[in-house]
């Protein structure tokens, strides 16, 4: 799967196969650092398409909870012009690597 920003590609497999390399370079480095603003980015979007109150920050699961509720699933897609499994990736990788979520 892919996920665009811009003019750019992210393979989601090519991630997953550096996101726990211990001796990456620094291409793999920046093409992560660069992927994780990306989806903390996405991550914001979701949670405030998802969350009437925008004040009030919310934890991964309550996201996935109200994604449950196919108008709120169906405007988060139109919004952020991305798929459910884009959705649903951003958020795995969100909860697994940003402490700030957590």
């Amino acid at each position: 799967m892919k996920i665009y920003d811009g003019s750019r590609a992210y393979n989601t497999d090519y991630i997953d196969s550096i996101k726990y390399k211990d001796d990456r370079d620094s291409v793999e480095r920046d093409i992560l650092n660069a992927f994780f603003r990306l989806a903390y980015w996405y991550y914001m979007r979701i949670r405030d398409c998802v969350n009437t109150k925008k004040c009030k920050k919310m934890k991964v699961q309550m996201i996935r909870e109200r994604l449950t509720d196919e108008r709120r699933l169906l405007f988060t897609k139109e919004k952020l012009k991305i798929n459910e499994e884009q959705i649903h990736y951003i958020l795995n990788f969100n909860e697994e690597f940003n402490e700030a979520i957590k």
